[in-house]
């Protein structure tokens, strides 16, 4: 068999997983009308950029429930608590707890969601992070997933699509969260992003909290498969427009490489599903993008042809499942743009992981 051929076998492979998997991510879920008690946890870290948009985005909820907003001040070494300390003076239902401790067996973001959950009195638990902005309908969008066999709720995020950066950022949020979701609606949940998540008290209880889950570079994840794998609560994602959080992109290429790093190790961690999709989505990406290289040298097979087209279409089409988050026209326009940053990145991350940079910095903390 020549290359070509087993690029054709590799990229049929990757279209039968993006075809099980997109009858995942349209799954719908019934919605409910009751209004449980909600606590949404804000861990913050030198955010004095971004923590007033965040909470005032918080204030403007719709949301007619019993509710309260538990800012976590992640000993800030700038202005994050005094303008967080300031901001709650005119809102009786938002609280600052100020984290002076540490905790070996977890991680900073581990340990400050843990202590903002302990201060709170929430029946479900929403979270996001204080870089990012709300809409007004999302906690009533979140809270309304909450069924009775339901234990965790993830959202969709996205930074604006205000630069190019940004916009390439954007687009790989909506395939990447899109994957996510579709392992969740064929009841395989394997990760989700802790910008947007939701979970019931009693089912963090259950698992023993973030000590009972174990020091982790990705809390969400790690949650989330402690959920699905030790109660016999679903995890679904939720898709509504309401709920997408407007997310801060990464300014540079090293703060986002520190990002996707962070989310590659953790990947790794979910388990053998995650790990067989990382790597078939890589072999993938090797073959497509050395295809393209040579094409000018070489010509091309219609093996070749052929795998590239399952490749762009099984992208193409998951990103287009989510069209009424970032609408089509920008999907289609930035399509292409896309596929070359996101090969080239995976590519960059995978040979960075293979040749062992396996430690992992976030806010100015480095975790091996």
């Amino acid at each position: 068999m020549y290359l070509p051929e087993i690029y054709f076998v590799i990229s049929f492979l990757y279209l039968a997983a993006t075809v099980f998997l997109l009858s995942g991510i349209r799954r719908k879920y019934s919605i409910n009308h009751y209004l449980p008690s909600v606590s949404v946890i804000v861990a913050a870290r030198n955010e004095e950029a971004n923590i007033e948009k965040c909470l005032t985005s918080l204030t403007k909820q719709d949301y007619h429930g019993e509710m309260e907003i538990i800012i976590v001040n992640d000993r800030s070494e700038d202005k994050t608590g005094e303008i967080s300390e300031n901001f709650i003076k005119e809102h009786p239902n938002f609280k600052l707890v100020n984290i002076t401790e540490t905790d070996e067996e977890l991680t900073g973001k581990q340990y400050a969601m843990q202590t903002g959950i302990e201060q709170s009195t929430g029946d479900i638990i929403i979270s996001t992070d204080a870089d990012c902005e709300v809409s007004y309908g999302w906690v009533s969008s979140m809270a309304s997933y909450f069924n009775d066999d339901i234990g965790l709720v993830a959202g969709y995020s996205a930074p604006p699509l205000d630069s190019t950066f940004s916009t390439l950022q954007a687009m790989d949020h909506l395939f990447l969260i899109g994957i996510a979701s579709g392992f969740a609606g064929v009841g395989l949940p394997q990760s989700c992003i802790g910008n947007n998540i939701a979970f019931r008290r009693s089912v963090y209880d259950d698992i023993g909290g973030y000590q009972g889950i174990g020091r982790t570079v990705t809390e969400d994840v790690g949650l989330l498969k402690a959920i699905a794998n030790n109660t016999s609560y679903k995890v679904i994602f939720n898709r509504e427009i309401e709920s997408l959080v407007k997310t801060r992109p990464a300014s540079s290429l090293t703060e986002l490489t520190n990002q996707r790093m962070r989310w590659l190790v953790g990947g790794f961690d979910a388990g053998s599903v995650v790990i067989v999709s990382l790597v078939l989505t890589f072999l993938e990406i090797i073959f497509s993008a050395g295809t393209i290289l040579l094409i000018p040298f070489v010509g091309v097979s219609g093996y070749a042809i052929l795998a590239l087209a399952m490749f762009f279409g099984s992208n193409l089409s998951v990103m287009l499942t989510n069209k009424h988050l970032i609408d089509r026209d920008n999907i289609i326009k930035w399509f292409f743009p896309h596929q070359f940053f996101f090969m080239v990145n995976s590519l960059y991350y995978g040979i960075l992981y293979l040749t062992g940079k396996r430690s992992v910095n976030w806010k100015g903390r480095e975790y091996n």
